[in-house]
């Protein structure tokens, strides 16, 4: 695992970051919009979900007779939720870097403009995202250093998705944009990590402060999930964008104007 070194532009991972944050907070509320509303539906669902699982347990509990059934059911209902879960955190992905293009460019966001790309290319990011998942996952396993490579590898994944509809082709097409800058997109990627168990830790402290206070304390945790996870989807988004914007003029001269043409 090593890349070709050589006289080349600094990434600037710093400048990224820093602009990653500037843009989700000049444009907050339609980057919120765009990944806040899965984010809503998906605790909304998990909500329904653990009041259908408590039921389930209690209906066991009083009629043994219907433990199978009511387990074959849960197993169910969980194979959904996590395919739905999948299928929410793609849309939102994929509809904030989006929407990144069109503010980086200085333009206003469209939400629907925004949206209808992340459908049109939903099924697209989900498989690629499942395939190479899957082979972070295993490098995690492999003594996490090469997981974190693999990340840094397909970091515009779905930029080159989005933008270029390069379709499977994006696998190949992140890899080849990102030789040569990876163990600094690994760097990225350990930064917004730590970015991500600071703020899971905000979403943590406020459920356990809401168990205490009963319905009320419970829905306010939720919505402070709610915000905590579309503000790092949203930030997300705004790193591949400006990672794939900074990877495609380093290496071929191209500039923002020209990628976002994908909006007009």
């Amino acid at each position: 695992m090593s890349d070709t070194a050589g006289a080349r532009p600094a990434l600037g991972v710093a400048s990224i970051l820093g602009d990653s944050f500037s843009l989700v907070f000049r444009n907050l509320v339609p980057m919120m919009i765009l990944a806040g509303v899965p984010a809503v539906i998906g605790v909304v669902l998990n909500l329904i979900f653990v009041g259908t699982a408590a039921q389930n347990i209690a209906l066991a509990l009083s009629n043994p007779e219907l433990y199978a059934a009511t387990a074959q059911t849960s197993v169910l209902v969980t194979i959904i939720m996590t395919i739905v879960g999948i299928l929410l955190f793609g849309l939102a992905i994929a509809a904030v870097t989006a929407g990144a293009y069109r503010a980086a460019e200085g333009a206003p966001i469209s939400l629907n403009r925004a949206l209808g790309i992340a459908v049109s290319c939903l099924l697209m990011v989900i498989l690629c995202m499942v395939i190479t998942g899957i082979a972070v996952y295993i490098g995690l396993i492999l003594l996490i250093l090469p997981g974190l490579y693999l990340m840094g590898l397909w970091f515009v994944l779905i930029p080159a998705i989005v933008v270029e509809r390069k379709g499977l082709g994006a696998i190949g097409r992140s890899a080849e944009l990102t030789k040569g800058y990876r163990w600094p997109l690994v760097g990225l990627v350990v930064l917004f990590l730590l970015i991500v168990i600071g703020l899971s830790m905000i979403t943590g402290g406020a459920q356990f402060v809401g168990f205490g206070l009963g319905t009320v304390g419970l829905i306010l945790a939720n919505v402070v999930g709610v915000v905590v996870a579309a503000f790092y989807y949203a930030l997300a988004g705004a790193m591949g964008a400006l990672t794939y914007a900074r990877l495609v003029e380093i290496k071929e001269g191209t500039g923002m104007s020209t990628l976002a043409e994908v909006f007009s």
